[in-house]
């Protein structure tokens, strides 16, 4: 007798039920599981992505920099045409860490986010705010605040970093604490929720920001950047439909406001000599900055040449048969002795011209010579 290939599909359904029962449930459990941690994973996904916007209030975009710009910078791209057609809002701030000491308790809370804010910091979010942080009078959210057990009038010593334009690993690096730190005194003026743009952060490490928020200007001056801000904040009024055309408009915008001193750059001129020089607030200028710097001088016609300048901690002569001499703290220069004018080229002790330079070779001004009875070839 021949079965059909149907009939043993059949029979051995039945004969194996209890195993191929086993096996259903098994299917549906697994299905069951992946569609609840997919539901689950799209829930907490909406509920973060409604959190950050809470958070963010107005804010559509930021602009976060490691150096400080011109707060004014805010004033200029509302006065600037392409920016008003979709911003209505430039908010200029200073964003830092610090950690916060109870003056009475000693209680310290680290991770502290600071603040520095004008008023209109506050149209970001719904929140009415009649008390706007002046000189030392901060406001807390409520994280904040509970975690120092602090109430409305009370002292905080607040410490923040003091970031330098010269890493502190250099010589020109200054490395006390008077220079890297900064403690204030502050007084709490009012306790405000963390909802919202209480809990305001660009970070989304930070699951409960401990916000602190005080006067742009005072910390400014504290800090030694008065008028200077390291984020910018802007609000859109368009369509989110209309967000690509949008996100083209700000950086045009920013592109015709921006100033070489928002870069941390300035332009140094040397009437005697007759050229201008570019410096920046850094230790040395970024390479971006040469590469357009040379760029506009080759567009313009114009001659450039590189310098750099830096310290020595000692220019130290060993010479056989003599005591060694030494001369601390001199300027050493890297430039191109035989550059054309105006940057050159230098001229000798003699009146004659200065020679190409080997790789490994320097030359020492009559003062630097003398001192170290320095000899050509030593």
């Amino acid at each position: 007798m021949q079965l059909s290939f149907l009939t043993v599909i059949r029979r051995s359904f039945v004969y194996y039920w209890r195993s191929n029962v086993a096996v259903v449930l098994g299917v549906a459990i697994a299905v069951a599981v992946l569609v609840g941690s997919l539901l689950v994973g799209n829930s907490i996904r909406g509920s973060l992505h409604d959190l950050a916007l809470q958070r963010l209030g107005r804010t559509d975009y930021a602009l976060v920099t490691n150096t400080f710009f011109r707060a004014d910078l805010a004033s200029d791209l509302l006065a600037n045409t392409s920016y008003n057609q979709a911003f209505d809002l430039a908010v200029p701030a200073i964003a830092l860490n610090a950690s916060a000491r109870h003056a009475s308790s000693g209680a310290i809370v680290p991770g502290v986010h600071v603040l520095a804010i004008r008023h209109d910091f506050w149209q970001l979010g719904e929140l009415e705010l009649p008390i706007k942080p002046e000189g030392r009078h901060v406001i807390l959210n409520q994280d904040l605040a509970d975690a120092l057990s602090v109430a409305q009038g009370d002292a905080l010593l607040l410490t923040v970093g003091r970031r330098g334009t010269t890493p502190t690993n250099t010589v020109f690096g200054r490395r006390s604490r008077e220079d890297t730190v900064r403690t204030m005194r502050v007084i709490v003026d009012a306790i405000i929720t963390s909802q919202g743009i209480g809990g305001f952060s660009l970070r989304s490490d930070q699951p409960r920001p401990r916000n602190l928020f005080m006067s742009l200007s005072w910390l400014g001056k504290q800090l030694g950047r008065e008028g200077r801000a390291n984020v910018l904040l802007a609000a859109s009024t368009a369509r989110r439909q209309d967000a690509p055309a949008v996100a083209a408009i700000l950086p045009m915008a920013l592109a015709s406001e921006v100033r070489l001193t928002d870069y941390g750059l300035r332009l140094i001129p040397n009437t005697s000599r007759g050229y201008v020089s570019l410096a920046s607030d850094e230790l040395v200028l970024p390479e971006s900055a040469v590469n357009v710097a040379r760029q506009t001088a080759r567009e313009m016609g114009l001659a450039s040449e590189l310098a750099s300048v830096y310290l020595a901690n000692s220019l130290k002569l060993t010479k056989a048969g003599t005591s060694e001499r030494e001369i601390p703290y001199s300027v050493v220069a890297g430039l191109e002795p035989t550059a054309g004018a105006p940057f050159g080229p230098l001229v000798m002790s003699d009146g004659s011209d200065a020679p190409v330079l080997k790789p490994d070779g320097m030359l020492l001004n009559a003062w630097a010579a003398g001192d170290l009875a320095a000899a050509i070839g030593n």
